[in-house]
């Protein structure tokens, strides 16, 4: 059902600098939460005087937000029901753009929605009997490419192409702080904190390398930020995040490691290329996700 709601930003809404973020409004005005805020950033329906704005835009007083949406839109997604868009298909792998709060492997709370089991009664409603295997992982809340063999043999060369380094991602990142040089290597080792999900910076843990390439910096919510071309030469749980945040730059929204998270509800993280090869006919295949809608405000700005 279509719903409208407005909402006006009041004096008692505002932040220090007079002014407040959509996304505080959604929060405290209409109690949402950040799921459902994550889902709403997805529509067309959040605007301002007839003009389309962000969650991260801010409010002047007296300015009435307009929110239409319909009603399952706002709420969890339902068992199923929200199919990631599909970028590349062949008869041995599929690459899709994975949308934020969908989990790639089944965690608690989320034993039969994710990524994977979407695409598994995708495929079964096609009557194609396939055992969907990802390669490679995401994290729940980070966006962008991800890819998931059809078929044992076809993962298992796609893995090794992971291991060899002929599988490249190429990632985007809004990071906190100044640049200290426009390009570098972060060379770490992670370690695992036994019974906490964060992951450290320690010299007992595993080699992690990562390349860094500096596309521009501005200002958001009164603090610096540098949006960051990355890519890893290891691929290990939270990596980016952690040594982003070890190294100074931690990303907007991700509360796990210090960001801050006015105009970003998620670490602002998103894989946006990838590039590989065809597991049979050895075809250099390319695909590319498009920076979502949240992210989107950082490189407008």
């Amino acid at each position: 059902m279509k719903k409208t709601v407005d909402c006006t930003a009041e004096a008692a809404d505002l932040e220090k600098n007079g002014t407040v973020s959509v996304k505080t409004l959604l929060e405290k005005k209409l109690q949402l939460t950040r799921r459902q805020i994550s889902r709403l950033k997805f529509t067309d329906g959040l605007s301002v005087n007839g003009m389309k704005v962000y969650v991260c835009d801010r409010l002047e007083p007296g300015d009435v937000l307009h929110i239409e949406f319909n009603e399952e839109e706002t709420g969890i997604c339902a068992q199923g029901t929200s199919m990631p868009v599909i970028l590349y298909e062949d008869e041995d792998l599929v690459i899709v753009n994975k949308p934020a709060g969908i989990p790639v492997h089944p965690v608690h709370g989320h034993q039969d929605d994710t990524l994977g089991s979407i695409l598994q009664r995708y495929y079964a409603a096609k009557h194609q009997s396939l055992i969907i295997r990802p390669v490679g992982r995401l994290d729940k809340d980070v966006t962008g490419v991800m890819v998931y063999a059809k078929n044992q043999v076809s993962a298992a060369r796609l893995n090794m192409q992971r291991q060899s380094g002929a599988l490249k991602k190429t990632y985007l990142a809004e990071g906190q702080g100044e640049a200290e040089e426009k390009t570098g290597i972060y060379t770490d080792h992670i370690f695992r904190i036994e019974g906490n999900r964060q992951r450290e910076i320690s010299e007992k843990g595993s080699l992690c390398i990562l390349h860094y390439e500096v596309l521009s910096a501005g200002m958001m919510d009164c603090l610096p930020f540098i949006l960051m071309k990355i890519q890893i030469e290891t691929g290990r749980t939270h990596q980016i995040r952690a040594q982003m945040a070890h190294h100074g730059h931690p990303l907007f929204g991700d509360e796990l490691y210090g960001g801050y998270c006015i105009s970003m509800i998620r670490p602002a993280l998103h894989c946006m290329h990838i590039s590989l090869h065809q597991p049979f006919t050895d075809k250099i295949i390319e695909a590319e996700a498009p920076v979502p809608e949240d992210m989107q405000c950082f490189i407008d700005h």
